[in-house]
């Protein structure tokens, strides 16, 4: 490891997320947090150098914090979820140029879950009644959840098909309880940081994936995992489980 810290500029520092990374960073002696940047924020010639951007803004933030991160020719990691399918493919193009990790959660043990959901899934198959749960706090806007939509994709690869989605706000009920469908029940309360659980279900047994979040930091953890593992690759669009070597 180099005797100088990694120099990360860190987008979102105001918010929960952002203010937990900020937090581990300062304990960290081979890292570095040189500034952050609020959504709105514009890259200028007062910015400190830096060698990693780690972003957790918002979608707008983010794609606006790319185009700069391509300009210098610095990788980006992204945190942040719900993005239109034309900033989907803003991520990609950018990720031709420069390294650019994107994940839906930075949890080691959601990342753990989501192998496991995949690997179920092809063992049981696509004849099982599949529900998934996703719960959060009320601040948090977008539903599904990002790590809902990628235990979704974690079921299609198991099976090997694309499948229909439905979505649910709780307490809307559901009105798909067939096979071949996936439904996602989101729930908003209270403080709940983030617990996931996948359900397959036929006539005779149900079994229960799941994970659940105990404290903020975890999610900050595994995004500084991620960038130690992203400073120095070469381009390309990467995911948590390349970090985890799976």
């Amino acid at each position: 490891m180099s005797a100088n810290p990694l120099r990360i500029i860190l987008g979102g520092p105001g918010g929960r997320l952002g203010s937990e990374i900020s937090k581990i960073i300062a304990d960290q002696i081979d890292l570095l947090l040189t500034a952050g940047m609020g959504r709105n924020d514009q890259f200028s010639s007062t910015t400190p150098d830096f060698d990693l951007m780690l972003d957790v803004s918002t979608c707008d933030g983010v794609v606006a914090h790319l185009a700069e991160c391509v300009r210098l020719n610095k990788p980006i990691i992204i945190g942040v979820t719900g993005f239109s399918d034309q900033q989907n493919q803003q991520i990609k193009a950018a990720a031709m140029t420069i390294p650019v990790l994107q994940t839906g959660n930075f949890s080691i043990g959601i990342n753990q879950l989501l192998q496991q959901v995949k690997q179920t899934a092809k063992a049981l198959g696509p004849t099982w009644t599949v529900q998934i749960k996703d719960i959060h706090h009320t601040g948090k806007r977008d539903y599904p959840s990002g790590t809902a939509l990628m235990l979704a994709q974690a079921i299609m690869d198991g099976v090997g098909k694309e499948m229909p989605v439905e979505t649910v706000l709780y307490p809307e009920k559901s009105n798909s309880d067939a096979a071949q469908t996936i439904s996602i029940i989101s729930v908003r309360k209270g403080d709940e940081i983030g617990r996931h659980e996948v359900l397959f279900t036929n006539t005779s047994e149900k079994v229960v994936l799941g994970h659940t979040a105990l404290r903020r930091s975890v999610f900050a953890e595994g995004g500084l995992v991620a960038a130690r593992w992203l400073a120095g690759k070469a381009p390309g669009l990467y995911r948590m489980s390349d970090v985890l070597g799976r």
